[in-house]
């Protein structure tokens, strides 16, 4: 769902896959009003990026949508803290998730070993610095994978949803 899309579109992509469930979110009066908004043309602007909505807009719509990847792609792309600290997380299937999270659990050991022999004693060294860098990035990869999972399963099961 994400890959290349701005805030805005995966606003749009997410209140009409909510209208399945709930057709008020069929239309920007509807979204206004389930989100107690001022007008619908707030909701257009937020969708076509002309005006960020808050955070608290944002938790709002997440989780109304049923789309708790609006909050950590908020962090990711908006919020002037998370922008650079926070990957994005993609909406995929959960076969995929968890092909994905196979994948990088089986370097899992290989890295702890790295880490443990640059910290052996207690610093990074220089000629230690691109193992490091390896090490934080193959973490952060598995942080990724571990994110779409606990997302998959608070859309689908963790809120009171069964699918």
């Amino acid at each position: 769902m994400n890959v290349g899309k701005t805030f805005g579109e995966q606003l749009r992509e997410s209140r009409l896959r909510a209208a399945a469930y709930n057709e008020k979110l069929a239309t920007q009066q509807g979204a206004a009003e389930a989100l107690d908004v001022s007008s619908p043309e707030t909701i257009g602007r937020w969708e076509r990026d002309e005006v960020l909505p808050s955070n608290i807009n944002a938790r709002r719509m997440a989780q109304l949508y049923n789309a708790p990847e609006l909050m950590t792609n908020y962090c990711a792309m908006i919020c002037p803290i998370g922008c650079g600290r926070v990957a994005p997380v993609q909406d995929e299937c959960f076969e995929r998730t968890a092909i994905k999270l196979f994948n990088e659990a089986q370097e899992v050991g290989d890295v702890a070993k790295a880490l443990l022999l640059i910290a052996s004693d207690g610093r990074v060294r220089a000629d230690e610095v691109a193992a490091f860098q390896d090490v934080v990035k193959k973490l952060g990869s598995l942080k990724t994978v571990i994110d779409a999972l606990q997302i998959y399963a608070e859309k689908n099961y963790l809120n009171g949803r069964n699918k």
